[in-house]
């Protein structure tokens, strides 16, 4: 059974922001995140089309983890999805999924994975996100731009809901999401 949640819209001062950010930086590797102070730029922002939710377990109110997402013409784009590790495998990160989608059920949702490829980490990513309703793109990885100068290169492929078609829509997404998301 999947656990209930609610997401709430954060800025920096919010509540539960530095308890998000320590996530951030426990859960995502340097070079599949920005700094901090880019990051807080970006959720506090108007001019940055990223909203951070933090989730929340119904049942106890407790911060169970924290997901951006972008809005783009056409689709959203999920950057990052992170659980607490207090209620990791629990449901919350599918719920988190889930709770995305509902928001604009006409929307597609777009995500970047690491291709099988890499190993059984990722093809359990995969296949997480398959069972929430995202089709992985095959045949189509690139070359994720690094997140600050000096960074790497991260080679991902496209996962994405519904509304969307890969051999249609890959280039107009991918280059979306690269002249959009990633520093220049």
């Amino acid at each position: 059974m999947q656990r209930q949640i609610t997401l709430q819209p954060v800025t920096t001062d919010s509540r539960d922001y530095a308890a998000i950010e320590a996530l951030f930086v426990r859960a995502f590797p340097e070079n599949e995140r920005r700094d901090l102070d880019a990051q807080a730029y970006n959720v506090d922002s108007d001019s940055v089309p990223m909203t951070c939710y933090a989730a929340y377990c119904k049942a106890t109110g407790e911060f169970a983890g924290f997901v951006t997402v972008w809005a783009f013409e056409g689709y959203r784009y999920l950057e990052h999805l992170a659980t607490s590790e207090s209620v990791r495998n629990g449901g919350i990160g599918g719920a988190m999924v889930d709770a995305v989608a509902a928001m604009a059920p006409d929307e597609p949702i777009v995500l970047e994975v690491e291709p099988e490829s890499y190993g059984e980490m990722a093809c359990r990513r995969i296949g997480f996100y398959e069972r929430h309703g995202l089709r992985l793109w095959r045949g189509r990885e690139y070359m994720q731009p690094p997140y600050r100068p000096g960074g790497e290169h991260v080679r991902l492929m496209i996962m994405a809901t519904d509304g969307l078609d890969a051999e249609r829509d890959f280039d107009r997404v991918v280059g979306g999401i690269i002249s959009r998301v990633y520093p220049k």
